[in-house]
């Protein structure tokens, strides 16, 4: 489920875009820091509890009819 570089990839991608709005005009400095800081505490509270409620999810969708084969990312 967690794919670090991805993962690193998608951190550098929202630095730039943090950088640019800041540089831009768009956002103050502070702005930019508080939405990683947000994104950080929301991931870090939300991570566990979607792990536990995977697998529970995916034994719902396979007794619907929905399987490892029609949808490759449910594996």
């Amino acid at each position: 489920m967690f794919d670090a570089p991805m993962a690193i990839v998608l951190w550098i991608l929202a630095i730039f875009v943090g950088g640019a709005r800041v540089l831009a005009h768009i956002h103050h400095t502070i702005d930019i820091l508080g939405s990683y800081t947000i994104a950080i505490m929301s991931a870090t509270i939300l991570y566990p509890l979607i792990s536990k409620l995977r697998a529970p999810f995916l034994r719902v969708l396979k007794s619907l009819g929905f399987g490892e084969k029609e949808n490759p990312i449910l594996k």
